[in-house]
């Protein structure tokens, strides 16, 4: 099982926000780079759905809710330098 990172929810808020069109990795590449399934990653990408009152989940990670309140203010760039930057640790 993943234990999930703060670095993990900054790249999946991007997803969220932005999907993976410019980041330069598919989702499936981007859940084995961090770990993870790309099932596990899509379930986090509906805590940030959840988080804005959408989709089907009802409950979402503590820690998901305090990356979304941090960082959903970036601009689409900022957001996505810092997702590059945990993804070239990865």
């Amino acid at each position: 099982m993943h234990s999930w990172t703060i670095d993990d929810d900054v790249v999946t808020l991007y997803l969220y926000n932005y999907g993976d069109s410019k980041i330069g990795f598919s989702i499936k590449e981007i859940g084995e780079k961090l770990g993870m399934g790309v099932n596990s990653l899509r379930a986090r990408i509906g805590n940030f759905k959840a988080i804005e009152g959408q989709g089907g989940f009802s409950h979402y990670a503590k820690q998901s809710f305090q990356v979304y309140n941090k960082y959903h203010g970036l601009s689409e760039l900022e957001l996505r330098r810092l997702a590059l930057s945990v993804l070239e640790k990865a």
